[in-house]
């Protein structure tokens, strides 16, 4: 099978399958009884909140993908691009990044169920659920783009793909907004016990500028791994 319009369709009923499974598994998990201790009962209250959260996320990027599909099989019908990829028609490379979007969307929305799955076993990661957040917007924002390329401006798929878009980065935001607001994940700040001492309090300091060195240090190589993880899935694959 070498019809590129072909492909990018496959991979879109792939990235709703997918979906469509992440979503009953998030559908089967719930939240851990309350108890008796009021500030444990707060972190179980909002495991719920976000239960419901990635439920909303997960709906509107299922209404984001059906939308990518009839998109897509738009431009097809109108023939904007042509059946077999060639280095004129620009069908390949469009495929491509409709394919690479469609896997991303479908991916991140994977890493949320994950990220869900693990609050309700009481290992919530505020990190790892802004993460799935942000991939979820970003993967959306790409597909939209990739669908857009030569669409029609008054055309009323290109319109439902772009509303359901702005619908999913609009949950997803919500509900980083609000993982930032619950106060569910604020740490404890540590007691410090200053030594009074000139060499004792000089010790004290360059500790704590050693540990920031080496978060910062973390920071960056994490950074430097985005970029080059970025770098190769924009760059063209041998055999395309």
């Amino acid at each position: 099978m070498n019809d590129p319009n072909v492909l990018a369709e496959q991979e879109l009923l792939n990235a709703a399958n997918a979906i469509e499974l992440a979503a009953q598994k998030l559908s089967e998990l719930k939240p851990r009884p309350l108890n008796r201790d009021e500030g444990t009962n707060k972190e179980l209250n909002f495991e719920g909140q976000i239960l419901d959260a990635a439920n909303s996320i997960m709906k509107a990027t299922s209404f984001l993908i059906a939308a990518a599909t009839s998109a897509q099989k738009e431009l097809v019908q109108k023939g904007v691009f042509k059946t077999k990829a060639d280095d004129k028609s620009g069908t390949g490379q469009w495929s491509q990044g409709l394919i690479s979007a469609a896997r991303l969307v479908a991916d991140s929305t994977n890493m949320l169920c994950d990220a869900a799955k693990a609050a309700v076993e009481g290992k919530a990661s505020e990190e790892k659920l802004i993460a799935a957040c942000n991939a979820i917007s970003g993967s959306t924002s790409q597909l939209i783009m990739a669908c857009k390329v030569k669409a029609d401006p008054n055309s009323e798929n290109q319109a439902r793909l772009e509303k359901a878009g702005y619908s999913v980065k609009k949950a997803s935001k919500t509900f980083v907004e609000s993982l930032q607001g619950s106060g569910v994940f604020e740490r404890k700040q540590e007691n410090i016990e200053l030594v009074t001492t000139k060499v004792g309090g000089l010790k004290q300091e360059i500790d704590a500028l050693e540990e920031i060195a080496k978060h910062e240090r973390e920071l960056k190589e994490a950074r430097d791994k985005l970029i080059k993880l970025r770098q190769a899935k924009a760059a063209p694959k041998k055999d395309q």
